[in-house]
């Protein structure tokens, strides 16, 4: 004898439920945000990412150009705002704190691996930091 049980679907997790109807969408936070970046400069990145996500969509010859020259306009107005963000911040301050407040963040913290001193000598190549050091002495 068949029970009604055999026939009944089994009832979905509640998440399964949740996910199918109103799915988690994954977003980038970017909080982390240079000193001189304003709402120019951010527009033009966001442009920027458009192109590139339409430039990876449709592959062509003209994406490319758009995002590329885009791309190019970025770098200027990135350079063009860090140079106004010193000019304000180091221009009328004799404070020398004030000074290196605004321009620390601007040098990276990362060290190159193989920055090693290295001096030519009589045509020879010294890479001995024990050489370098006694050539001076």
């Amino acid at each position: 004898m068949m029970t009604a049980i055999g026939f009944i679907k089994p009832i979905p997790n509640l998440r399964d439920v949740i996910d199918l109807h109103a799915p988690i969408k994954k977003r980038i936070v970017k909080n982390n945000q240079v000193p001189y970046m304003n709402s120019e400069l951010r527009k033009v990145i966001n442009v920027r990412n458009l192109l590139w996500r339409k430039f990876e969509r449709q592959s062509c010859g003209q994406n490319w150009e758009r995002y590329r020259t885009h791309r190019n306009l970025v770098v200027k107005f990135r350079k063009r705002s860090k140079s106004e963000y010193l000019r304000k911040k180091c221009a009328g301050s004799g404070n020398s704190k004030e000074f290196w407040s605004a321009i620390k963040p601007l040098f990276s913290q990362k060290v190159k691996p193989g920055n090693d001193t290295v001096l030519i000598e009589n045509g020879t190549l010294v890479k001995k930091i024990r050489k370098c050091c006694k050539h001076y002495e």
